[in-house]
This record gives structure tokens, sequence and C-alpha cells, in this order.
């Protein structure tokens, strides 16, 4: 038997449906478009993004550090939250 494959799994433990291999920081000025992706935060809070299905903005409040487990194209506007990077 070999080792069991290390799977990206968010604070609740769901498991994330890819394994990324590009990691890119999100700087702190207000929006931030990119391709989708899965956003990690080191530091939680709330945050409104535009998932990649939508051109509408939503707000997921109080998420806890670790990935965000939905495709985002861009992030809107944060509230305590830090440490963003976008893996793709």
């Amino acid at each position: 038997m070999g080792t069991p494959i290390s799977m990206v799994m968010t604070p609740g433990g769901m498991p994330v449906n890819f394994i990324p291999n590009i990691a890119v920081t999100i700087g702190t000025s207000g929006s931030s478009a990119f391709q989708p992706g899965i956003l990690y935060l080191a530091t939680g809070g709330d945050i409104v993004v535009i998932p990649s299905g939508q051109t509408d903005s939503v707000l997921f409040a109080a998420v806890p550090n670790g990935f965000l487990p939905i495709y985002i194209n861009a992030v809107v506007a944060r509230s305590s939250c830090d440490g963003l990077v976008m893996c793709y």
C-alpha cells in the first residue's frame, strides 16, 4: 500500500476538490479581480466576493481561518480578513 494523498480540507473538514499548483498573494487595496480559484485566508472574518458563476457579490460572514470552498473571481471588500492567497 502506498502513502495516502494529503487532501486540502476546509476548517469544517470538507475536502477541497482540487490540488492547486499556483498561489498568489492578494494585496490589501480595494477590489481585486483575478482568474477563478479558491481563496485561502490566514486570518478569517467577513469577506465580500464575486463567485465565478455569477456577477453579483456575496457576503461571507465570520469565515474561519483557512480555505473558502468556492471558486471566486474577485474580492470586493473584507473586514478583519488578512493574509489572503489565491490558489489555482
